[in-house]
């Protein structure tokens, strides 16, 4: 397998990216690596703005990982859920945590 095939049908894809919420299937190696090289960065930049902005910590790691999943993945999405033991659709909804310090 070479590093620029492209499964447009992503369920048949064996590019996985495990975290510790969730499993992440992408459609090319590309996405893949993008999505690694970039999401914890992505999580803290957003949870920064987000403290400024509430003026306290705050937890959203699932949803913000997941956003930023939507922004890399352009052609499909397919998450497992490892805490639910599922799949999750495009359309999921997390409660974020405000924390004290």
């Amino acid at each position: 397998m070479t590093d620029n095939i492209i499964y447009y049908n992503i369920e048949k894809s064996p590019y996985v990216f495990k975290t510790l919420y969730f499993n992440f299937y992408f459609s090319s190696q590309f996405y893949m690596n993008k999505f690694k090289s970039n999401y914890s960065a992505y999580i803290q930049n957003e949870t920064d703005k987000l403290k400024v902005k509430f003026g306290q910590s705050v937890n959203f790691i699932k949803p913000l990982i997941l956003d930023y999943y939507k922004k890399v993945e352009k052609r499909g999405f397919r998450v497992f859920d490892k805490i639910e033991n599922r799949y999750i659709n495009s359309e999921y909804k997390i409660i974020g945590e405000i924390l004290n310090d």
